[in-house]
């Protein structure tokens, strides 16, 4: 598990490239990732027009490389 990776891309890079290498590193089909945070929950993304949209799409987008 991992946790609250969604707040600044920049910051969470670092962490998700450190992720995406341990499980290059072991490469097994029983692994599983799962991620904890809250910026889908409690009311979800901002819907596509809002102008804090763009910024959830982004904290979201760095995470699904990782993985």
């Amino acid at each position: 598990m991992i946790g609250d990776v969604g707040g600044d891309p920049t910051d969470s890079k670092v962490d998700l490239d450190a992720l995406n290498s341990s499980l290059l590193y072991v490469n097994d089909k029983n692994n599983a990732v799962i991620f904890l945070g809250d910026i889908i929950y409690p009311e979800g993304m901002h819907k596509k027009y809002h102008a804090m949209r763009a910024q959830d799409e982004e904290c979201i987008d760095v995470q699904i490389p990782a993985i």
